[in-house]
């Protein structure tokens, strides 16, 4: 087959699909629009920086009108396609050049918004979607259906009742329009469209990441890598090692922050344990990627999510698990007990090497684009 993955750079799920179809035979490209995520690999990334609104235009209609009859599959990711769906008309604080300019694209994303699926069903090509996590996520929703979520920590910008019913609303376009719908991760479920399909991540090669042992050691070394502090719980984890060192334990902690991926693997590689995340309720793809390396991660996972997966999966989950309200007794237990963190990382590889092999994970997909 002949598919081609896009528009967005998002945690190597589209680029670690894609190599996995490539190496069962077909011929599968990702093409991302911009560089959104950091220096991510992708075949091809549409847009220069200095690329203006007409040149970009420009572009996305060539690659269109190019692709259109040199794949068979068109796999987006995001919750995006070729064309805008759904853009903003307006928005509070801009000036009178920028409502122009809004109205104008507006305009222009209504009579295309949805010709590029129209052109596709028509030539019988068949259409899916990814979505990866805050282009399905739902601020509202969130409040209404969790104890802990990113909606109680964030400003009113982060989500708003328009984009949280622009979500819905595409998802509910989506999931007519395209052949299967995926999520990454099991919390994604409750606010994605019907019949949406939980696909691990495959932007992680466990042969690509070498286990590094802990190190023997007399402090702990605890490591936190926030890429947006509300939404990763951060002020919870950071009371908690405060308050911890206060009552006399002695570990390092290190915030890392704004730093080059290189660079901040070197020191992932020290770290003795590492926590992701307090509020999102599951897991990214960094975690795996620290896993994989035989690293104990503490993580906020809800019980509801864990359920979603299949027993042997659930049986043999490693993570260590907290929540703003428990990450201080956690972190506690971990300093007290810091022999178990090697078995802990054992296990964390094999949970790896077993759950999130990328061929195995693509011949799934790979079945559902024959069907």
């Amino acid at each position: 087959m002949r598919i081609l993955h896009l528009p967005v750079v998002a945690g190597r799920q589209a680029w670690g699909l894609s190599r996995a179809e490539r190496r069962a035979g077909h011929q599968s490209d990702f093409i991302a629009f911009e560089q959104t995520f950091g220096k991510l690999p992708a075949d091809r990334i549409l847009f220069d920086a200095a690329d203006g609104v007409l040149v970009q235009e420009y572009k996305r209609w060539a690659l269109f009108l190019s692709s259109v009859f040199r794949y068979d599959v068109f796999h987006f990711h995001f919750g995006q396609k070729f064309f805008v769906l759904f853009p903003r008309a307006f928005k509070t604080g801009d000036s009178p050049a920028q409502r122009l300019m809004r109205l104008a694209y507006w305009t222009y994303a209504l009579i295309v918004g949805r010709l590029d699926v129209f052109v596709l069903r028509l030539l019988r090509k068949k259409i899916f979607m990814t979505y990866h996590g805050d282009d399905i996520r739902q601020g509202d929703r969130s409040l209404q259906l969790y104890q802990f979520s990113i909606a109680q920590e964030v400003g009113s910008d982060y989500y708003e009742s328009y984009t949280d019913e622009r979500k819905r609303r595409m998802g509910r376009y989506y999931g007519q329009v395209c052949k299967q719908t995926y999520v990454v991760s099991p919390d994604l479920l409750s606010m994605a469209p019907e019949g949406a399909k939980l696909v691990h991540y495959t932007g992680v090669h466990p042969n690509e990441w070498p286990v590094i042992t802990t190190r023997p050691q007399n402090r702990l070394v605890i490591a936190h890598a926030p890429t947006h502090r509300l939404a990763k719980g951060t002020r919870f984890i950071e009371a908690a090692v405060t308050s911890l060192k206060s009552r006399g334990f002695e570990f390092d902690f290190i915030t890392i922050e704004k730093m080059a991926n290189d660079e901040a693997r070197k020191i992932y590689e020290t770290a003795d344990v590492v926590i992701d995340q307090l509020l999102a309720g599951w897991y990214g793809v960094f975690a795996v990627e620290l896993m994989a390396m035989g690293k104990p991660v503490i993580v906020y996972a809800r019980d509801e999510e864990l359920a979603r997966e299949p027993i042997e999966f659930q049986k043999e989950f490693p993570l260590i698990r907290a929540s703003p309200a428990t990450i201080e007794a956690v972190l506690e237990d971990v300093i007290r007990n810091p022999a178990r963190l090697r078995e802990i990382g054992q296990r964390s590889r094999a949970f790896v090497e077993r759950w999130y092999q990328p061929d195995e994970i693509a011949a799934r997909v790979i079945e559902d684009y024959r069907s």
